[in-house]
């Protein structure tokens, strides 16, 4: 996050590369220089026996 924030103080644009799960995502909200966030869906479903399910928001 210190770099991020050096970077934005100098004007530098930000690319987030893949990050563990959604933390890329709260990276960028919370940076203002962030142009690109790369974000590739990780299916961990098949760790569990029973994966979790979500529907109309709740899981």
């Amino acid at each position: 996050m210190r770099i991020g924030w050096l970077a934005a103080e100098l004007g530098v644009p930000i690319s987030l590369g893949n990050t563990f799960l959604e933390i890329g995502v709260h990276m960028a909200t919370a940076l203002p220089e962030v142009e690109w966030l790369e974000y590739s869906f990780q299916n961990f479903d098949h760790l569990v026996e029973t994966p979790i399910e979500i529907r109309g928001g709740y899981a």
